[in-house]
Parts: C-alpha cells; structure tokens; sequence
C-alpha cells in the first residue's frame, strides 16, 4: 500500500487550510451578526462575573476563550478580570485566561487544519518555520513578547509543525510580561476602583 502522492498531500492541505480559513471568517461573523462581540464588553463581563459570585471566575474564563475564537480583543477580559477581582486575582485569572484562551485555538485550529504550513516551499516562509523548528519553545515565547495573544499568531502556530507541547510551554514562559504589563497599565489606567 503506497501512501498519498505529493500532489494529493498538497491539495488535501490546501483544502484543510481554506476550511480553517472559513470556519474562522464564520466565526469572525456570527461573532459579530450575533452581537456576541458587542456583548462581551468589559463591563458586561465584569457585572456577570461579579453578580455569579464563585462561578463567576469560570464564566470569565469560558468567555476569554470563546471572545479569542470570535476576535474579540483580549484586553477587554483583562480589563474584565480586574475590575471583578482586583489586580492581584484579576491579574493571575487574566493570565490563566489568556493561556487558556489561546490553547484552545491551537487546539480548535489544528484539529480542524493539521499541519499544512510545514508544506509551504517559499524560500522567506521556510527560513521563518525554521526557526519555530530548530527553537520552538523561544520562538513561540518571542511570537508572545511581540504579539501577546493575536489570534492570527494562534492560527499560523496551531497550523506549522511547533507541538503542542512546545506551544503550551512557550506560552507560559512568554506571556508572564506581557499579561502583568497589561495588568499594570489597565489598573493605573483605570483608576484606584479597579
């Protein structure tokens, strides 16, 4: 039994790539057609989680993760976090939260897509993948410093060759700073209530 051919391998990832490419167009929009993202303010977030009491934590964090797959900008549960639990708790919850939120994409994403970016033959694409293969650990933690939590950094990891597990630990490593930075900014920014 031969395996597929090169061709087929390249259409079949082709394929898997314009199916992630419109499962996440269809969730940019039904995020947006639903009012989700209007909803999922952060002073929306914040009231439920405050008025759910203990599950409110686990409302925040269901609600990061389904705004990361619906586009909505991180910074808002964050913002959320903080103003429900203060800047020490909301801080730790919006660091979970952001790892969370991001793992599930990887997760979502690769099932959906597999790996088809370790195909691209482009000369400038294969030197970037050659740095998420020879460091992936640190280049996912540098894609973190840089990028913080964009979903398309999310997309493009869950569809190169980085494991998961490099994925996950990178992630850990690479959003202390920039999630204790935010944390900072939005407690100062948003005044001594918060």
């Amino acid at each position: 039994l031969q395996g597929p051919t090169e061709e087929h391998m390249s259409k079949k990832s082709i394929a898997r790539l314009l199916l992630v490419v419109g499962v996440v167009a269809a969730m940019f929009v039904v995020g947006r057609l639903s009012g989700a993202v209007e909803w999922l303010s952060r002073d929306n977030i914040q009231q439920v989680a405050s008025d759910l009491g203990v599950f409110g934590v686990l409302f925040l964090l269901l609600a990061f993760c389904a705004g990361q797959l619906i586009y909505d900008p991180g910074i808002i549960f964050i913002g959320a976090a903080i103003l429900a639990y203060g800047p020490i708790a909301g801080g730790v919850l919006s660091y979970v939260g952001c790892v969370m939120a991001v793992t599930v994409a990887f997760v979502v994403v690769r099932r959906i897509g597999g790996q088809p970016l370790t195909e691209v033959q482009r000369p400038r694409v294969r030197k970037l993948l050659a740095l998420i293969d020879r460091r992936p650990i640190l280049a996912v933690v540098l894609l973190r410093w840089g990028l913080f939590i964009m979903p398309p950094v999310n997309y493009a990891l869950a569809l190169s060759s980085v494991r998961f597990r490099h994925f996950f630990i990178g992630t850990l490593l690479g959003l202390i700073h920039p999630v204790a930075g935010a944390v900072l900014i939005l407690h100062f920014a948003m005044g001594p209530g918060s």
